[in-house]
């Protein structure tokens, strides 16, 4: 199961299955998969305040995983240019505490070995207006949609 095991003290349930973000040909044996971290709770408590979306990479062989990005609320997907690089990732638009989408997608990409999320595009769902990544080229460094 890639979501993984469920702490019985989470303060959610969540259902999200994980996403296998990149296949890694270049070490068959893993994966990058993407999936979603609950906060933990002892004793009504939160004692990990980790949550949101992430990214691990998984060895298939084994089931152990290592973190490559930490839980992230805010972010809806991720993508890789399939050379196991995270470069684009989706975020959330949240309104209030009803957390409320919008119909607008906001996209950011992460300059190849660099550290900082930047501003790529948006897309609105309503009337299909605006930049929606379909895939990164990672010899032409260059996202295609």
């Amino acid at each position: 199961m890639l979501s993984g095991p469920r702490s019985k003290s989470g303060q959610k349930l969540d259902l999200t299955p994980a996403e296998v973000v990149d296949w890694l040909a270049s070490d068959p044996s893993s994966i990058l998969i993407s999936r979603t971290y609950a906060s933990k709770t002892v004793g009504g408590l939160i004692s990990d305040t980790g949550k949101g979306l992430a990214v691990d990479k998984v060895n298939i062989d084994t089931g152990d995983a290592s973190g490559i990005l930490g839980p992230n609320p805010t972010v809806e997907s991720y993508m890789s240019d399939g050379h196991g690089n995270i470069r684009l990732r989706k975020i959330w638009n949240l309104e209030g505490r009803t957390y409320r989408t919008e119909k607008v997608s906001r996209f950011s990409y992460l300059p190849l070995g660099g550290s900082e999320w930047r501003p790529l595009s948006t897309f609105n769902q309503n009337d299909q207006f605006g930049f929606y990544p379909g895939t990164v080229d990672k010899e032409a460094n260059r996202v295609l949609g």
